[in-house]
């Protein structure tokens, strides 16, 4: 069977819904052959996307959450010794102690978004680069997106040529585009007027992952039910101490207890405060800044495939006894 042929009958079956005419067996069938054609094209075969029709989660549970930056000596000695390089050459994280790792944190926390050059962990085992994910916290299972063939806590984003994906460590990159970029949230917070950070002092919002309902309308699958749950407004990172506007356009919906025209009202002017002031910045702390991709590539003709695991860390809080 061709590529052409799997991706014409993928695309139908998407357009069209017909979940009901193409049986399991003929779908796996096509998704096998699609991940053969795919995989000859890898270079890094074994972070190849593959997906699981058969997978059925049950919802995340509850957990503690110890940031290891808690543990690291603020001077970073052991991340950063004197006979190393600057703080992005010099550093490999496939080779970072306990002591190490957990100044990484405590940068990463300071910082907000880290890159190191020159790494090796795509050429590392995977069962390594899932140890040091789970070093940091309980790696997340990505509801609907694929994960590697011998591991479901990496999240493998893959786009063919003429299309754009972000995150993770990358297996390869453009020479131009393909960016993805960042804001600061806790800069977004300290720029608030002290009687306007007063007034969002005990607001919740709601999220929603919404990722799930799309997943199944492009085709895609479900691990498990899309979860609702409301997150303070501003929350405080648990290393730095510092406040963060807790708010994004993706998955918040509403201001808790606020009519929809105040709750859209304000959530849109904080999204603007986040994204619409200039400060945009370049491993990255999810709690403390957003990430979206930037689509100015697609008529290259270039492959992207990278590779992302993500421990999880602490609700978000208000405030911290500390």
């Amino acid at each position: 069977m061709s590529a052409a042929i799997i991706e014409a009958i993928v695309e139908h079956r998407k357009q069209l819904r017909l979940d009901n005419i193409i049986s399991t067996q003929d779908e796996l069938i096509i998704e096998k052959e699609k991940l053969l054609i795919l995989k000859s094209t890898l270079k890094y075969k074994a972070y190849a996307p593959v997906w699981n029709r058969n997978d059925d989660y049950e919802e995340a549970a509850d957990f503690e959450h110890i940031d290891r930056g808690h543990f690291a000596d603020p001077a970073l000695p052991n991340l950063f010794p004197k006979d190393k390089e600057t703080k992005n050459r010099g550093v490999q994280i496939s080779e970072l102690s306990d002591k190490s790792k957990d100044e990484l944190a405590l940068f990463v926390a300071q910082r907000g978004v880290v890159i190191f050059r020159g790494q090796d962990l795509i050429d590392k085992p995977i069962t390594f680069v899932e140890n040091l994910g789970r070093y940091f916290g309980v790696p997340q299972i990505h509801p609907t997106e694929p994960n590697v063939a011998s591991s479901l806590e990496l999240f493998s984003v893959y786009s063919p040529k003429g299309e754009n994906t972000q995150n993770g460590f990358s297996n390869s990159r453009n020479n131009i585009g393909a960016d993805t970029i960042y804001a600061d949230t806790v800069q977004a917070y300290e720029r608030l007027s002290p009687k306007f950070k007063k007034c969002l002092e005990g607001l919740r919002a709601v999220h929603i992952g919404v990722e799930q309902a799309f997943s199944v309308a492009r085709g895609g699958i479900t691990r498990r039910k899309g979860i609702k749950h409301d997150h303070p407004v501003v929350r405080t990172h648990p290393i730095t101490k510092q406040k963060s506007l807790y708010v994004n356009p993706v998955f918040t919906r509403s201001i808790v207890d606020y009519k929809k025209e105040k709750s859209d009202f304000l959530l849109n002017f904080l999204y603007d405060q986040i994204t619409k002031v200039g400060d945009i910045q370049y491993v990255w702390d999810n709690r403390v800044v957003q990430h979206a991709a930037t689509l100015d590539w697609g008529d290259q003709n270039v492959t992207r495939h990278l590779v992302r695991i993500t421990p999880q860390a602490e609700k978000p809080t208000e405030h911290f006894d500390f």
